[in-house]
């Protein structure tokens, strides 16, 4: 099988392109890593600063605190439940109004 010849120019896109792509999943990934150390770390800990990317009290009363209340469970049920009503309704609406649209445009008899 022949070897392709690469140009100057592809070189220089690949490697431009491996470093953008590098610098882009460290900046994506750098506030994700960041807010579970944060929350893996101690509350009055955390409070101090200086944690970025490893936990220096690690605990999971965090975790515990949040998954125990009552409230907080009752908030997350009404939020996946907005959730599922609004994209269900955007869908239907959606869908109905391609649907007559292309009833419109179309010699089909209507009920």
């Amino acid at each position: 099988m022949k070897k392709r010849k690469t140009s100057l120019a592809d070189k220089i896109f690949v490697v431009l392109n491996t470093l953008f792509m590098i610098a882009f999943v460290v900046i994506t990934l750098y506030p994700v890593l960041n807010t579970l150390a944060i929350s893996l770390n101690d509350g009055i800990d955390a409070v101090r600063g200086g944690i970025y990317l490893w936990p220096r009290k690690f605990t999971l009363n965090n975790y515990k605190t949040v998954l125990t209340k009552q409230n907080m469970l009752q908030g997350a049920y009404i939020t996946v439940l907005r959730t599922i009503c609004l994209y269900t309704s955007l869908v239907i609406l959606w869908t109905s109004h391609h649907i007559s649209k292309v009833m419109r445009n179309t010699n089909v008899h209507r009920i």
